[in-house]
């Protein structure tokens, strides 16, 4: 079994301050099942690889600009 690295787990507040997002996004993510998240009991946590992946997957890549173009 994997050993997980509890620095790589975030709680929903640490997600929260991470994403620069409202509780009320976060829930809506989480309803919508846009983010992966890890339920214990009551407690809610994501682990920050997955949050990465999230933010990565909703880039726009910018337009390149070269010489050519005009």
């Amino acid at each position: 079994m994997k050993k997980v690295d509890y620095d790589e787990i975030l709680t929903k507040k640490e997600t929260l301050e991470y994403l620069k997002i409202g509780r009320c996004t976060l829930e809506k993510l989480m309803n919508e099942k846009q983010i992966s998240f890890i339920k214990l009991e009551r407690k809610v946590f994501f682990k920050k690889v997955d949050i990465d992946k999230f933010i990565e997957s909703r880039r726009t890549p910018a337009k390149s600009k070269h010489k050519n173009d005009n």
